[in-house]
């Protein structure tokens, strides 16, 4: 049978399908979706970000809080705050494959893809759990500070950075030992954490709720600069390709953009009602924002700086970005 010829049945088939029902048959979207953790839902809303219309909806654990997204395994991995769990999802068909159980009250997650390493900060028992992602078990638990909150990889230095909520710190955890290798003061309630995708760029990000400031490291030196932000900010997320660092504050329903080239603010762009977790696509240079407030995100296209508005589940609050 000839290419043409069964370039022409599928043709054909797929047409059929429309006389009959009306449309053309569903097509899996396998890249630019965005996750969003609904914590009232139980839930995650799945955004085709080509269309930005859900498209689904998946059940996970009680209380998905962070989000983490490997972009080479496509999974996806959700953090279940009272369910003390961690939700694996397959991207390729978004369903739930396993669930993992880990510390008490996860609520930050963070993906270390060249290491096939998943790290889990537990703010009850003040732990990070460590799971190897080839058999989705716990092969270690690293005692770190008071109330561990955000967390985040640098893939180049294998090294682990957890803003501790309660001590105005940061735990460094050395991935190769799994222990801590060092302690940060930062500024007052840290939340959020990210480093600086660019492997040449060792800069990582905190944002701290009650400072309205983000402490920014030189992983390096360790030494920290610190920069004026909105009020109440939460999370960060960097565009590795412009240096820029973008910060909810959820106090201001605005989005602060800090230049990394002299860490200063550099625009303020509205968005919802009370902002939380926000996510870059460096493929579409879109940014996604949680808006938790007012259950929607909002899309920030950092082109033209237009933004618009998604409506999603109860009380969202973390997202992950699938490129």
């Amino acid at each position: 049978m000839s290419k043409k010829t069964i370039f022409i049945m599928v043709a054909s088939l797929a047409m059929l399908t429309f006389v009959l029902t009306g449309c053309f048959p569903s097509v899996t979207v396998t890249t630019n979706k965005v996750y969003v953790t609904n914590q009232n839902g139980n839930s995650l809303s799945v955004i085709n970000a080509a269309s930005n219309t859900v498209i689904t909806t998946i059940p996970v654990g009680s209380n998905p809080i962070a989000i983490a997204v490997n972009q080479t395994t496509k999974r996806v991995y959700v953090a279940n705050l009272l369910g003390d769990s961690v939700s694996v999802i397959n991207a390729f068909t978004d369903q739930v494959l396993q669930t993992i159980p880990v510390g008490n009250g996860p609520d930050g997650v963070c993906v270390n893809p060249d290491t096939n390493r998943l790290y889990v900060s537990n703010h009850v028992d003040n732990s990070v759990s460590v799971v190897d992602l080839s058999n989705n078990t716990v092969i270690a638990t690293i005692t770190v500070g008071h109330y561990p909150y955000g967390i985040d990889v640098n893939k180049t230095t294998n090294m682990i950075y957890v803003a501790n909520n309660y001590d105005n710190t940061v735990s460094v955890i050395d991935g190769q030992t799994n222990s801590v290798a060092t302690t940060i003061t930062v500024g007052r309630a840290p939340v959020g954490v990210v480093v600086n995708p660019n492997p040449k760029i060792n800069v990582i990000y905190v944002v701290n709720a009650k400072s309205n400031t983000v402490s920014v490291i030189n992983g390096n030196t360790n030494s920290v600069q610190t920069v004026p932000v909105g009020y109440a900010p939460l999370y960060a997320d960097v565009d590795a390709a412009t240096n820029k660092v973008y910060v909810t504050n959820s106090g201001s329903n605005t989005v602060s953009v800090i230049d990394g080239s002299n860490n200063t603010v550099q625009q303020t762009i509205s968005v919802g009602h009370n902002p939380h977790g926000i996510k870059l696509n460096p493929i579409t240079k879109k940014i996604y924002v949680v808006n938790t407030g007012d259950s929607s995100v909002s899309v920030i296209d950092t082109l033209t700086n237009s933004v618009q508005t998604i409506t999603v589940g109860s009380f969202p609050i973390a997202v992950g970005v699938l490129e």
